[in-house]
């Protein structure tokens, strides 16, 4: 079962996960790269998500997206996320990891980018 903080559904031919509220790994989260990995299974590889309702990630929530990154690379998949929060932007310039994100503005502009 997927924690409330995270919403699941398809659009088009693409996984849209909207993380909200606090993302630290635990086993609701755990529950989505689970997901992102059931997902590849049926041959899904456009994969969106959503961060703006976003209020604090720490360490193991960035461990778990870079989890995610790590499984759909290594499937061929797309990745992207959007409407990532100011303060997150900040910890991912910090620590380097908005080098290697495909980060969108919206919605609109991560699926229009898979397209």
């Amino acid at each position: 079962m997927m924690s409330k903080d995270i919403e699941t559904f398809e659009k088009g031919d693409c996984m849209v996960y909207r993380v909200t509220g606090r993302f630290v790994e635990d086993e609701s989260h755990q529950a989505l790269l689970r997901q992102v990995e059931h997902a590849t299974e049926r041959d899904f590889k456009k994969f969106l998500v959503d961060l703006e309702g976003l209020e604090y990630v720490n360490s193991s929530g960035i461990n778990l997206l870079v989890k995610m990154v790590k499984h759909l690379n290594q499937h061929n998949a797309q990745l992207v996320f959007t409407s990532v929060p100011d303060k997150v932007r900040e910890l991912l310039t910090i620590i380097k990891l908005n080098a290697v994100l495909d980060i969108h503005p919206s919605m609109d502009d991560g699926i229009q980018s898979l397209n």
